[in-house]
């Protein structure tokens, strides 16, 4: 016995569920690692600059050429944050830029950043801060340090659709495993073979048969003497008489 229709029921949707589901295994493994990599990676930014970086202590005089980039660091401390200007060697003021909080650790102690500047001048600059204890370092790369924000949230979003992805996969797998299993308990919908619809064709037998004529008349009954395995027409002898 085999199914007329083919295919076993529910197979479509375990194969989709399983392709569903794989391939959200895959993303969200992939997401998991992008976020892991990328937020190692914004995170020890601002560390490795810190490590670099000399305490400014109130105010601290620091000698730049024209073109250097600096940044001010601050220990995190709850909300307050840290008011610092920049003073060159020309007694202007200098613009502090902060496009983001950016944040790492270096030991035990967590840094946020101020703000950067950029010397318009060569000679020696002064740096003033009020507030909770400041640094001031290298340039911290805010683009580099933002993308890698950024791929941490889109690991983030990655890991959740790979974890969509992979329950409707399972549910799809499920689904078809259930129809199949129904449909094997249920048996075969139909047989292979048999008559053809409506019957024989017409004009009974085509192979070797009478096709559209019709069959030919039995023969005539034999006149006297035993037929086959009869007496004709006329009738049966009497019994044999009874012995005395």
């Amino acid at each position: 016995m085999s199914y007329v229709a083919g295919s076993l029921p529910g197979r479509g949707k375990r194969k989709a569920g399983a392709i569903t589901f794989w391939i959200g295994v895959v993303l969200g493994v992939g997401s998991l690692a992008l976020a892991i990599i990328t937020g190692l990676a914004s995170f020890n930014a601002i560390s490795n600059a810190v490590s670099d970086a000399v305490p400014i202590d109130g105010e601290r005089s620091i000698s730049l050429q024209a073109g250097d980039e600096r940044t001010i660091y601050q220990v995190e401390q709850g909300t307050e944050a840290a008011r610092c200007t920049v003073t060159g060697p020309d007694g202007q003021q200098l613009s502090l830029s902060r496009t983001s909080d950016i944040e790492g650790t270096s030991g035990d102690t967590t840094y946020v950043n101020v703000g950067n500047f950029t010397a318009e001048q060569s000679g020696e600059h002064v740096i003033a801060c009020e507030g909770p204890r400041t640094l001031v370092g290298p340039a911290l790369n805010v683009a580099g340090t933002l993308g890698g924000i950024f791929g941490v949230l889109a690991g983030i979003g990655g890991m959740m659709l790979g974890a969509v992805l992979a329950i409707i996969g399972a549910i799809l797998w499920f689904l078809g495993r259930s129809e199949s299993k129904r449909a094997a308990m249920a048996g075969p919908t139909g047989f292979g073979g048999g008559y053809p619809p409506g019957g024989y064709p017409q004009g009974g037998y085509q192979q070797g048969g009478y096709g559209d004529r019709p069959p030919p008349p039995p023969p005539p009954a034999q006149q006297g003497g035993y037929g086959q395995g009869g007496y004709g027409d006329r009738p049966p002898p009497p019994p044999p008489p009874t012995q005395q």
